[in-house]
């Protein structure tokens, strides 16, 4: 199964902290990279795509302003809701889904990124704990757009509830945020949902099974140790979540922050192997060695020629 990393701040600048980037997923099996930055360095998407690892951006797009967008500030007032005193998009607009879709086209347009996880496409009332704004209908609408606009590329829909538990303190499920992911799964609007269970060992070894049957069991993925609570996991608690991620073949998603403060976490993501690499990525990888080996040679051929032509001019044999 695939196994994803979530990594932001210092890691994602400068090229040391880029080679160590990259070591680590090569150690713990790391398939794909989530980066915490829309516009990330050439440096590291080379390095990543050297050992054919596939690439994420992080689009926190319903949050004001966690998705760090120009229109966000320069958007008008009628775009805006209000929930529990923060400024979230109307999603149920049609020019708010035409500007997010023209954003997505946008990202779609560029060859240094595979895929794009969406965050904060959700919204709660403070109070009820409920979804007062829009209907599954408004965000059908706007997932739709969004997956038309990326075309090829990979859409994971993070923070998705399931009926039975979701956030601790809230209403959160799939009516109450009338978000029907299951449904969007089914109908190929999404290729990956990441499951809203953020916390402890217990709160994670009990909704885990909420999800069998739910989909198709490749198309769900778990994060894990991203928040206190959950990076205070013992290394038995640790170890028990990911057995039961491959006995559920089930996706990870791993904060990196949490694995570099917690050895013992990043020892047992190494000793329990990852997946195996795929064909395509095989074939990438060996495509890009030919692609390396070709430009050494050619640039040895020219530079043997101008060593030749400058001896031939200054008489040295």
């Amino acid at each position: 199964m695939r196994r994803f990393l979530f990594a932001q701040y210092d890691c994602l600048y400068g090229e040391d902290n880029h080679m160590k980037l990259v070591e680590d997923c090569v150690r713990w099996g790391i398939t794909d990279v989530v980066v915490g930055d829309l516009t990330p360095e050439v440096d590291l998407v080379d390095k990543l795509r050297a050992t054919g690892i596939r690439i994420f951006v992080w689009w926190a797009v319903g949050y004001w302003p966690a998705g760090g967008l120009e229109w966000y500030d320069n958007a008008p007032s009628s775009w805006k809701l209000r929930t529990n005193s923060e400024c979230k998009l109307n999603a149920g607009r049609a020019d708010v889904q035409s500007a997010i879709a023209a954003y997505a086209v946008g990202l779609a347009q560029r060859d240094d990124i595979d895929g794009v996880l969406l965050d904060y496409f959700r919204y709660q009332d403070g109070a009820a704990k409920r979804n007062s704004f829009l209907s599954a209908d408004d965000w059908t609408n706007a997932i739709t757009s969004i997956r038309t606009a990326l075309g090829d590329r990979e859409l994971v829909l993070a923070g998705v509830p399931y009926d039975a538990g979701g956030y601790p303190g809230y209403n959160f499920d799939m009516a109450g945020c009338s978000q029907p992911w299951d449904g969007w799964l089914e109908e190929g609007l999404l290729d990956i949902v990441l499951a809203m269970e953020y916390w402890d060992a217990v709160g994670l070894t009990e909704m885990l099974p909420n999800y069998d049957g739910i989909a198709q069991s490749g198309l769900i993925a778990c994060p894990i140790a991203f928040y206190e609570e959950s990076r205070l996991l013992s290394a038995d608690e640790f170890a028990s979540i990911l057995a039961m991620l491959a006995e559920r073949e089930m996706m990870g998603i791993f904060d990196y922050a949490s694995l570099m403060s917690n050895p013992q976490h990043a020892a047992l993501l190494e000793g329990s192997g990852g997946d195996e690499p795929e064909p395509d990525q095989l074939m990438e990888l060996v495509s890009r060695i030919a692609e390396l080996v070709g430009k050494f040679r050619d640039t040895y051929t020219e530079l043997v020629i101008a060593i030749a032509q400058l001896s031939e001019i200054v008489g040295v044999k």
